[in-house]
């Protein structure tokens, strides 16, 4: 019974001992594999962040372009630019033409004393965006004449078109036009009236000067029947 139970417990310490062999063997080839894994993904990161995501399978899975261009392609690049350029500049010019309409107002008068015979008028520059209504009057008090109107022009193409129109007009005063007033100051008042645009519509830009009504002779001097034009005044406005 001695020997055989020896044999046993032989047997058992050879199993055991196998089995831990082959335990540290399995350890051994996990750790590996794992390292192997390790490495791989460190490597896939590197070539990440150096701009290749595949390393060395890169080239199975992109292509490179060539690096020389075409004299055509080159051409046309720099057209598109340039077109591009030239319109985001018209259109930035045409906005601006949008907010300020009227470009230049002003009054003309070769002299501060107004008389039968005289030449007045006004010299505005506009947009071209939207039609704009201009008006020369003569105030003195409660009391005012229209002169001159013109209805501005408009551009055919207002975002590629970058024209401005200038308008030039000049009248006579009449004998008939001074009898509708007294002697002394009155105003010379050019008013030019905003259209709509970008859902709103500007305030009329107005300049006035200050000039002296001469008395007229009495060889000049005729009746008026009217000279109050304020209610038409008030219609166009």
């Amino acid at each position: 019974m001695g020997g055989a139970d020896s044999l046993r417990m032989a047997t058992r310490s050879n199993r055991a001992g196998h089995s831990g062999v082959a335990s540290v063997f399995a350890v051994t080839r996990v750790r590996k594999r794992v390292t192997r894994v390790a490495v791989v993904h460190r490597n896939m990161m590197s070539h990440l962040f150096a701009g290749n995501a595949w390393g060395p399978y890169s080239r199975m899975r992109t292509f490179n372009l060539p690096r020389v261009e075409s004299r055509f392609s080159r051409w046309l690049w720099r057209l598109t630019i340039a077109v591009t350029g030239v319109h985001l500049a018209l259109s930035c010019w045409s906005m601006y033409r949008r907010i300020w309409q009227v470009q230049l107002i002003e009054v003309v008068a070769p002299s501060s004393a107004l008389r039968s015979g005289s030449t007045v008028g006004f010299d505005v520059v506009t947009s071209g965006e939207t039609r704009n209504l201009i008006r020369l009057e003569l105030v003195q008090g409660d009391r005012r004449a229209v002169l001159l109107e013109q209805l501005s022009d408009v551009n055919r193409i207002s975002t590629y078109d970058p024209r401005l129109f200038r308008y030039r007009r000049n009248v006579l005063i009449g004998s008939d036009l001074l009898s509708c007033f007294h002697v002394g100051p009155a105003s010379l008042r050019v008013t030019a009236f905003g259209g709509m645009k970008l859902l709103r519509t500007p305030a009329p830009r107005v300049r006035e000067i200050v000039v002296q009504l001469a008395p007229l002779s009495l060889t000049t001097r005729t009746p008026v029947q009217r000279c109050d034009l304020s209610s038409r005044v008030a219609a166009w406005r």
